[in-house]
């Protein structure tokens, strides 16, 4: 199968959405696939994957890209690279990773064209919440991870926090939710010590 993925934020640049995209690709690789990633993230050295990376592409070629693809994903819907879908009766699956909508349920334009995209895929959520926040129906797949960065240690590890939270310093991922989390756990146990990283 050739599957054609769109990750608007991809490697260099770090984060969930591109270490998702990086995991998927890389499996459906090595299972025999095809593999294009097209995204907006610059890079000006060698591509370090067994896949293709195709940064930036211009209209036409992202029209040539969905001609030889059998499938279009859109990991996080990202309208400078969906609009091809329209014109496809190509398969397009959008992965939900966040809200559309950030600003306390209130849609921007941008906002009320990518929900009318939604019609147009099959739509697939990472969570139950982010499910509830979309306007079509999706099936909810949890984000993959790779086992061999993430592994259970704790026989040897110290603690040393009580909380940690680590992600983009963005609305969407709740870090105003953790501080007012912990000022109201303040009022049962004074001292919890937590550490926020990240940045944005």
């Amino acid at each position: 199968m050739k599957i054609l993925i769109s990750s608007y934020l991809f490697h260099p640049s770090i984060g969930g959405l591109e270490n998702v995209t990086l995991i998927l690709a890389e499996q459906w690789h090595s299972m025999g696939h095809e593999v294009i990633v097209i995204t907006h993230s610059q890079h000006t050295g060698d591509e370090p994957f067994r896949f293709r990376v195709e940064r930036r592409p211009n209209p036409m070629r992202l029209l040539s890209l969905l001609s030889w693809a059998d499938v279009f994903m859109h990991n996080s819907i990202s309208l400078g690279y969906a609009w091809p879908a329209v014109f496809s009766s190509k398969p397009f699956v959008i992965s939900h990773q966040v809200w559309i909508d950030h600003a306390e349920g209130k849609r921007s334009l941008v906002g009320k064209l990518k929900h009318w995209f939604l019609r147009r895929g099959t739509n697939i959520a990472i969570s139950r919440p982010v499910a509830a926040s979309i306007s079509e129906p999706s099936q909810i797949i949890y984000n993959p991870y790779d086992d061999m960065v993430f592994k259970c240690e704790v026989e040897r590890t110290q603690r040393e926090r009580d909380f940690l939270f680590v992600g983009r310093l963005v609305n969407c991922k709740g870090v105003d939710i953790f501080i007012r989390a912990l000022a109201e756990l303040a009022a049962v146990k004074p001292a919890f010590p937590a550490t926020i990283l990240g940045d944005g």
